[in-house]
């Protein structure tokens, strides 16, 4: 896989694929991103796509919506397709999106 240039993350079908945001820790007793979870399916067939309806891609959407998230759960960020591709390692924030925004 081809490495990307720059740290801006696109909000797209694609990289929503790769996202591991909905299987984090972070984000696992949060009754906010199970219902976004619930209608993942509905919010990738709108157009265009709304960030606040998809629980992941933070990195590139920026901070969560959802206010019951608990980030003193270990981040898996780093194990991320997403954020090798973007070599988020090199940027700031480099971890926790969902809390300290999107990549720079």
């Amino acid at each position: 896989m081809a490495h990307e240039s720059g740290h801006r993350v696109p909000f797209a079908l694609e990289t929503i694929g790769k996202c591991l945001c909905p299987t984090c820790p972070v984000q696992g007793g949060s009754q906010c991103v199970a219902e976004l979870k619930a209608g993942l399916d509905e919010a990738l067939r709108s157009n265009p796509l709304k960030p606040e309806k998809v629980p992941g891609v933070y990195c590139g959407t920026g901070k969560a919506d959802c206010t019951d998230i608990d980030t003193n759960q270990v981040c898996i960020c780093g194990d991320c397709a997403v954020f090798a591709q973007f070599r988020l390692g090199d940027a700031r924030p480099s971890s926790y999106y969902c809390r300290a925004g999107a990549s720079q």
